[in-house]
């Protein structure tokens, strides 16, 4: 589940950059490792928020102190990571994102959440650390 979790955080992203900076996002470990964490603590849905956050400061970066794109676009997953700090130890309530038309759900994600462990949207909108029993349960 958390791969799946992974993977819909990751495109995401990448469709954030391109749409924004207008330039190829690589995901290196450092951000697959800080979207782990992020899914220990958010929902997809939630993790969307931070990413659209912190990608709004990365452009503000770009602008304002005249970054190159790239330089710009690889300062988001800090920023992510120190939000989602910050919102963790104020105990905010990070607004959940819905799925946009332009990245719809996997046919791998809709067979699993749907199918599989049939908790549908759940799958997007809640943690995937909250499912860990049943997804455990399937890799015996």
């Amino acid at each position: 589940m958390e791969k799946i979790s992974l993977h819909e955080s990751l495109e995401y992203l990448h469709y954030n950059v391109f749409n924004v900076f207008r330039i190829i996002y690589r995901a290196g470990e450092k951000t697959v490792s800080t979207l782990y964490d992020l899914l220990n603590e958010y929902s997809v849905s939630q993790i969307y928020t931070v990413i659209y956050r912190s990608t709004s400061q990365a452009l503000r970066f770009h602008i304002e102190h005249g970054a190159s794109k790239t330089h710009a676009s690889n300062t988001i997953i800090g920023n992510a990571q120190k939000f989602a700090e910050r919102a963790n130890v104020n105990q905010w309530d990070v607004q959940r994102y819905h799925r946009l038309n332009e990245l719809p759900e996997s046919a791998l994600s809709k067979f699993f959440f749907n199918r599989i462990l049939k908790i549908g949207y759940a799958g997007f909108d809640n943690k995937p650390t909250q499912f860990k029993y049943e997804s455990e349960l399937l890799e015996f």
